[in-house]
């Protein structure tokens, strides 16, 4: 491979492009809502999305250790003993930065999320409840993303980002769903399939098109309202960045030939959580 494709290939295995799409996401949460958030938090979010990420790749690793078909799995198996101690590292860094340099009520928040993903991974690993583990990592994302910007918020609560949040769980909802969709048959073959277990992949397909298409423009809506009321720059383009969060999904599964090839909407469907960043440099 080309370093490039090389670069992408371990950025991709390694869960590295969620991190940096958290980064990304964590923006959006913290100009909506007005929220000066300290230096360690932008360093802390990541590391701690890797964290359950790669618990999560471990702990199915462990379940196929033979036959592995999925990349990141088999990265996972072949290296379990390395990432895990790295996990392991860097998750309890985390935990020792959080109580040394966090406010006390974002280590609350942490506390509480850390629970809650610990309840997920448990269910993850057991394996029984099938159209939960879609349903939890995108809740207890998109909480883990946007509760420490709530508590620090300098502005009042208003519909605006109470409504964006709720798009922004359907975006992380509907960006899981397709990718069961698309990888049903790798997953079958591994025995982790879960939503699919339950729903049709050809019914995840029409439902997520449609519900992105509604929810694409429900957030195109509300960034024309914000417009009309003359709110900060920054928080308008954060609506439009929501609103290619919404539409990513169903565009992937509309042109899911194209997409499929290589596994393209891997690219498309991490990285759009990327944009976020723009609002940093702004």
């Amino acid at each position: 491979m080309s370093i490039f494709s090389r670069l992408l290939f371990y950025t991709q295995v390694l869960s590295l492009d969620i991190c940096i799409g958290a980064i990304g996401s964590g923006a959006i949460a913290a100009t909506l809502l007005c929220a000066p958030m300290r230096a360690i938090w932008w360093v802390l979010l990541p590391a701690t999305v890797w964290v359950i990420y790669s618990v999560d790749h471990l702990l199915d690793a462990k379940k196929i250790s033979f036959g592995a078909v999925n990349v990141r799995h088999k990265f996972h198996r072949d290296h379990f003993t390395a990432i895990a101690i790295v996990t392991t590292v860097v998750g309890v860094s985390c935990v020792a930065s959080a109580i040394w340099l966090l406010p006390d009520m974002v280590l609350k928040a942490g506390v509480i999320i850390s629970v809650l993903a610990a309840f997920h991974l448990g269910m993850a690993f057991w394996g029984k409840v099938r159209i939960g583990k879609e349903i939890s990592v995108a809740v207890i994302y998109a909480c883990g993303v946007w509760f420490g910007p709530y508590l620090r918020s300098e502005c009042a609560l208003s519909a605006i980002p109470a409504l964006a949040f709720v798009l922004f769980v359907f975006a992380a909802l509907l960006n899981l769903f397709m990718s069961s969709a698309l990888e049903y048959d790798l997953d079958k073959k591994e025995g982790l399939t879960f939503a699919t277990d339950i729903i049709s992949p050809q019914t995840i397909r029409h439902s997520v098109t449609i519900v992105s298409l509604i929810t694409a423009l429900g957030a195109l809506a509300l960034a024309a309202f914000a417009a009309y009321r003359a709110l900060p720059i920054k928080q308008i383009v954060a609506l439009a960045i929501l609103f290619v969060l919404c539409a990513v999904p169903g565009i992937i599964l509309y042109y899911e030939d194209y997409f499929k090839i290589k596994q393209r909407y891997r690219a498309l469907a991490e990285w759009a959580f990327a944009l976020g960043i723009i609002l940093i440099v702004l």
